[in-house]
């Protein structure tokens, strides 16, 4: 089993500068190692333990870009209405957040396990993400039929109206609105 990281062991000012320099993409990890080298008179990570630890970050990085991009493919799938959009949106993030607390994998590479507490504690979040799908979906199912029953009404008054709508093009529409054949 390998040894802790040193670039976990970095101070914290250190450690933004390493992180930073791994942003900026224009350096090399041994141009790192040199330049960290520079600025402490102490023990500096390996370009190694730079490497993993580099390799862990844009693995971060692109379950972060994955998650997004689904969250935006699912957010787009369920029509313009914001309210609905954050609330499926908030759901699908939860599920990813619980999904990489169960697949994580420590600093050390070892798997996370979870003592009884934080077990009872991701089972209180899957019960409640469980009964929040459902209470967006009864939402989503009474909005619907609320938008429906306006359209309805609508309708109605537009065909009440002098010169309004004919039987025939009324029961069209309200087939329409209903989802049903005319």
């Amino acid at each position: 089993m390998a040894g802790r990281s040193k670039v976990y062991d970095l101070d914290p000012a250190m450690r933004a500068e390493l992180d930073r320099l791994l942003r900026d993409r224009r350096w090399t990890l041994d141009q790192i190692v040199e330049h960290l080298a520079g600025l402490t008179e102490g023990p500096v990570p390996s370009r190694s333990s730079i490497g993993r630890y580099k390799q862990d970050i844009d693995q971060v990085a692109e379950q972060m870009t994955r998650q997004r991009e689904i969250a935006s493919a699912i957010v787009s799938k369920f029509g313009d209405q914001p309210d609905n959009q954050v609330a499926r949106l908030n759901l699908e993030l939860l599920h990813g957040v619980l999904f990489r607390i169960v697949t994580s994998v420590g600093e050390d590479g070892d798997t996370v396990s979870l003592s009884a507490k934080e077990a009872q504690l991701l089972a209180d979040a899957a019960n409640r993400l469980a009964s929040a799908e459902k209470t967006n979906e009864e939402r989503t199912v009474k909005l619907k039929a609320e938008m429906a029953k306006q359209a309805l009404a609508a309708v109605d008054r537009v065909a009440k109206r002098e010169g309004g709508l004919s039987r025939a093009t009324v029961d069209t529409i309200k087939a329409e609105i209903l989802g049903v054949g005319a």
